[in-house]
């Protein structure tokens, strides 16, 4: 859940999770659509797909048994390089260094490299450089130790803007300390957004809305009001009708910029009048996306 997610947003799912799923036989056993609502929210929604298949493979294959070394970890679905690296260092004293984002910053400046935040040539550079920490280590040192040290080392010190560079305990040696340690590294290098304009409509009886499984790449598994690509409000009602749906598109509820990854999405809300009642769902038992839950309370608040 702490990948790519803030930890004060985690906490509250990650107790609901618990609660749901209090051991790894409980969460390979439950349904993916199970696991993805009560991750409903958290986005990257990959992750909980994952980590459900990694349970079923600890649960059935390793009969409950999760494993040590980081290379083991990467064996199981979704679990990466750095994820691996943590787990195995910080759990099980494995001697191997985590890269991520701040430990990049840590040793951008540290060796003045003007290289971009992303470029992979900064990753092994981060690599090469945890890997000889590693070796310096002293026998009662614990490498887990080192690595949510210099983790924490860039998240309070080293930071992104205005670095405290005299207080770092790294600064004997930094060839970016007291100069210009906030330009390395580079800024990424940004992916090209991809603009999306999606019509949603909203149909919804006693609480209940007609809801879909969603179809798109980045929401499979996740539900939400039913969609079309957008084009003129005079076309709406011929192309949702030629699509197979019955319903009259009734009047627009609002409108919504929402990303997801590369996406840049503009999501217009319509009332839909006359659904099929029989295609009806409680929001709250199925896992909503995003913009689902944003669609809904476009809806309410009319």
């Amino acid at each position: 859940m702490l990948q790519q997610t803030r930890v004060d947003a985690v906490v509250p799912y990650y107790e609901r999770f618990l609660e749901e799923f209090p051991d790894v036989h409980t969460l390979a056993q439950a349904s993916e659509e199970d696991v993805l609502r009560l991750w409903s929210g958290l986005g990257y929604y990959r992750r909980a797909k994952m980590l459900h298949k990694a349970a079923s493979i600890v649960s059935e294959d390793c009969e409950g048994a999760f494993p040590r070394s980081q290379t083991e970890w990467q064996e199981l679905p979704g679990i990466g390089e750095y994820t691996s690296a943590a787990i195995a260092s910080i759990a099980h004293g494995e001697a191997v260094g985590v890269v991520d984002g701040n430990v990049r910053r840590v040793v951008a400046r540290h060796g003045a490299l003007r290289l971009r935040a992303n470029d992979r040539k900064l990753h092994q550079h981060a690599q090469n450089w945890m890997a000889t920490r590693m070796t310096e280590l002293a026998e009662v040192q614990e490498p887990g130790s080192l690595n949510q040290a210099v983790m924490e080392l860039g998240a309070t010190i080293c930071t992104p803007a205005n670095p405290n560079c005299d207080v770092c305990p790294l600064k004997i040696g930094c060839a970016a300390a007291g100069k210009n340690a906030a330009t390395f590294p580079l800024s990424a290098k940004r992916a090209q957004e991809i603009a999306l304009d999606i019509c949603f409509f909203l149909a919804e009886k006693d609480g209940m809305f007609l809801l879909r499984p969603c179809t798109g790449r980045w929401t499979k598994g996740l539900w939400e009001p039913p969609s079309l690509e957008c084009c003129p409000d005079s076309q709406l009602q011929d192309l949702w009708s030629q699509s197979g749906e019955t319903g009259m598109i009734g009047s627009r509820l609002g409108a919504v910029r929402h990303r997801i990854t590369k996406y840049k999405i503009h999501a217009h809300f319509f009332r839909l009048e006359g659904a099929r009642k029989d295609q009806f769902v409680a929001p709250e038992s199925v896992p909503l996306s995003g913009l689902g839950k944003k669609a809904i309370r476009a809806y309410l608040s009319t």
